[in-house]
């Protein structure tokens, strides 16, 4: 048995302001994807206990429990396939026992299964007795069992966000990633926290019939498909300048460009739901606002002027939408007994 009893890792899931979409390999061979998200205080678990043989497998969110194993034994069936990935990379020593636990509903939209990847992994290498594995080393693991391993289409930012946390500025030019944090003025990080409100739509999302859709427009040269993409990369670029220049107003209006950018990529990024929402939320005082992540369900993120959050949180809740409090978590990927960075 090994020495360690237990290990609880949690990694932050992000809200991504602007770029989504360019971080897809495919999409940023030629261009570099660029990319704007930020780290939340809302977390995705992993928990590693001791257990004297085998390895059992449990989502605490999806209400799954796999009996116990070895790693060899492990077979992708669609169940947990995530964890399994995990567990065969990094194959721990001894029996444990492994469950995963999210404060966000799945299928967000909020980066989940990469939060859930990056935490598995951190916690599976000090189960190992190892050290730590540093961020980028984890975000480009946990992006490689979605990619090579599962085969799920994606990029990267979700991985890289949940691995370094902080609000960030990524570029992406096919699978070379730069990620740079971004040192905002005193007080523009609380004013874009307290702008900020986020909601479940009430209905998950299919990011890989969506990933798919895209794709194969892209691949057939669809030119609206590609021009919407290469535009998106340059309102990432204009949203970090906004950012940097304490510019909400401005920021909220690169993130209705990127909205309805998104809305070119594929016919289904919106719904009816989505779309009451929306009229709602501008109804009550929101600036703009955009589907997170893939689109087609999930949380929706929205920019508001000062002192309307409250009033569009409100509206929401009457729109019978499912608030996310959170505020912007600087950090990354942690054991989750490690003490908040000294102030």
């Amino acid at each position: 048995m090994p020495a360690l009893e237990k290990v609880l890792c949690q990694a932050p899931v992000r809200v991504d302001l602007a770029g989504g979409w360019t971080d897809v390999a495919e999409f940023c061979a030629d261009t570099p994807g660029q990319v704007l998200n930020l780290t939340i205080d809302r977390y995705v678990r992993a928990e590693l206990t001791a257990r004297p043989a085998g390895v059992t497998i449990e989502s605490a969110d999806y209400g799954l429990h796999l009996p116990a194993c070895s790693p060899r034994e492990l077979v992708f069936d669609g169940r947990l396939d995530l964890l399994k990935a995990a567990l065969r990379r990094l194959p721990p020593a001894g029996g444990l026992a492994l469950c995963t636990s999210s404060d966000v509903p799945p299928q967000s939209g909020l980066g989940t299964s990469a939060a859930t990847g990056v935490a598995v992994l951190a916690a599976l290498a000090l189960w190992r007795g190892g050290p730590p594995l540093a961020p980028v080393a984890l975000a480009e693991l946990a992006s490689s069992l979605e990619k090579d391993d599962l085969g799920i289409r994606g990029g990267k930012q979700d991985h890289y966000a949940s691995a370094q946390g902080g609000i960030r500025f990524m570029t992406f030019h096919g699978a070379r990633v730069a990620s740079e944090e971004l040192r905002l003025a005193p007080g523009v990080a609380a004013s874009l926290e307290s702008s900020l409100v986020l909601a479940f739509s009430g209905s998950d999302h299919d990011s890989g019939g969506i990933h798919q859709g895209v794709s194969a427009a892209w691949h057939a040269g669809d030119r609206t498909v590609r021009d919407a993409l290469e535009r998106l990369k340059e309102v990432a670029r204009l949203a970090r300048d906004c950012l940097h220049a304490g510019d909400l107003r401005g920021l909220a209006e690169a993130v209705a460009e990127n909205w309805s950018l998104q809305q070119r990529l594929h016919h289904a990024m919106t719904t009816a739901a989505i779309d009451r929402l929306f009229a709602a939320a501008r109804r009550a005082g929101a600036w703009s606002g955009k589907a997170c992540g893939a689109g087609g369900g999930g949380c929706l993120a929205f920019l508001c002027e000062p002192g309307a959050a409250a009033h569009v949180r409100l509206a929401l809740r009457d729109a019978r939408a499912e608030l996310i409090e959170a505020r912007i978590e600087p950090r990354g990927v942690r054991a989750a007994d490690d003490p908040p960075p000294a102030a």
